[in-house]
Order: C-alpha cells, then structure tokens, then sequence
C-alpha cells in the first residue's frame, strides 16, 4: 500500500500502475508509458460496485417478445454513437491531455458502435431474406420458437 494520502492508479490498457501525493488530484490521469487512461482504483471499484448493483436491476432495453417498446438494436447503438459525438465537440477544443485521450477514446467508442450497428443491419438483411419481420410480437424467424 502507498503513503497515507497517496493515490493509486492502474492503466486500463496496460495494467501498469502509479502512486502519487501532493499532485492535483485527477480521477483519470494519462498513463506515461502508453498514453492510456490511468484511472484512481478506489473509483474503479466504485464503478464496478455500481454497475453490479445495475446489472441486478435486469431492466430490459432491446426490443424482444418480452419487451414490445424496447428499442432496436441498431436504432439505439446509432442513438449512442450520436449522444458520444455531441460529448466529443463539448471538449474537442480542449488541449488538455486528459481531454485528448478522452477524445480518442470516444472516437474509437465511435467505430466501434458503427461496426457493430453494420453487424446487427446485415443480420436484419439475413433474416429479411428468410422472411419479412413480424415485430417482437410475432413469431421469430429463428431459434427455437420460429414458426
């Protein structure tokens, strides 16, 4: 364990970690051996503890035979990579370091939500071909339930 007052910090891309005291303190700071995002273990425990106590809330957001309002998937990574991008022109002119690499961070969050909403459109191409939708409350078109 560190100094009394001593902050703990573990790199989410390369795992290496960094002690410090007396600096300005920052919950995410920029890992000096690869530029990565360092973040405060004691909030990284928070958010785990947090996201735990979410998971538990099981709250269903995709649309499906269980949840007719839910959303498509498509629908809600394209609402996503939009809500990320409105983040991104909030701080793009920040050149602060912090603010850079959440930038970067954000861009690459960006295509990896696009990549993943061509996945799910070419998937929704695939099942057309089958047959035409019938909505969450028809019959699907595979799987063990398909009519």
């Amino acid at each position: 364990m560190g100094q009394p007052g001593s902050i703990k910090y573990e790199c989410l891309k390369c795992k290496s970690t960094r002690s410090t005291t007396g600096e300005k303190y920052g919950e995410v700071i920029v890992c000096a051996v690869c530029n990565g995002a360092m973040v405060d273990l004691s909030k990284i425990a928070e958010y785990k503890a947090a996201a735990e106590t979410k998971s538990k809330d099981n709250k269903t957001i995709l649309m499906s035979s269980e949840n007719h309002d839910g959303w498509k998937l498509e629908e809600l990574l394209d609402q996503v990579e939009y809500e990320v991008a409105h983040k991104i022109n909030k701080i793009i002119d920040d050149p602060s370091p912090q603010a850079q690499l959440v930038v970067r961070n954000n861009l690459s969050i960006i295509e990896h939500l696009g990549a993943a909403a061509v996945l799910q459109r070419s998937s929704g191409i695939v099942l057309d071909a089958l047959r035409a939708n019938e909505g969450p409350a028809g019959k699907p078109r595979i799987g063990r339930d398909k009519g």
